[in-house]
């Protein structure tokens, strides 16, 4: 069950992306919805990530996202 690995990730790293989201957008708001579709895409991709490379992975995104 993949439930478990994301919620381990998600409670890891979301303060991390939403900090580098806001400060790239400068909107709340923005930034937000931009961690929102990080752990989205997170989800949907989880099985085709490594673990160990999970926080290289969500930084890249939200850095394409931004």
């Amino acid at each position: 069950m993949k439930n478990e690995p994301f919620q381990q990730l998600l409670n890891e790293h979301r303060n991390r992306i939403y900090s580098h989201a806001l400060y790239s957008l400068r909107d709340a708001d923005d930034a937000a919805d931009v961690t929102q579709e990080v752990f989205v895409r997170l989800w949907q991709q989880l099985e085709d990530i490594e673990q160990a490379r999970a926080g290289a992975w969500l930084n890249r995104v939200v850095h394409n996202l931004c």
